[in-house]
């Protein structure tokens, strides 16, 4: 990821925010948001599959928390949502292809709760291609009461 900092009116710095191992695959959607209510912006990532797959080891859904004063490399810590599903074994396959994402407090706790749809992609069988589809909330415990 590429954080550009405005250096002046005609000057931007490019920052290399790195991503961690668990978090490499192909990533979208992608948004800032206080999802911790610190005060900062942090990165919430979904994954997609790839042609009907993800691998077992990757976040299919994470938030990359900012700590320090300056968005480097180093001040940012992953926690995984959810992780992949991975590939079933014998003849379905299936990959997590996540669309869009909303954050709002669906359970008035003070926090933004995560609001996301996924496309669950089944390989194609008899000629016939089959998806589920889900609207999935997850629950934000960030704040504790």
């Amino acid at each position: 990821m590429f954080y550009y900092k405005q250096v002046n009116p005609r000057k931007w710095e490019k920052i290399t925010i790195s991503k961690p191992d668990i978090t490499r695959w192909v990533t979208r959607p992608t948004k800032m948001v206080d999802i911790n209510g610190d005060g900062k912006l942090d990165i919430v990532g979904m994954t997609i599959h790839n042609y009907g797959y993800t691998p077992f080891g990757k976040a299919s859904v994470f938030w990359m928390e900012f700590k320090g004063e300056n968005p480097l490399a180093d001040n940012w810590v992953t926690h995984v949502i959810k992780w992949s599903d991975g590939v079933f074994s014998g003849r379905q396959g299936t990959g997590e292809k996540w669309d869009h994402m909303r954050f709002v407090d669906l359970d008035k706790d003070g926090d933004l709760d995560i609001i996301g749809n996924c496309e669950e992609y089944y390989k194609i069988e008899n000629g016939i291609r089959s998806t589920l589809l889900g609207v999935v909330w997850f629950e934000n415990p960030a704040i504790q009461k």
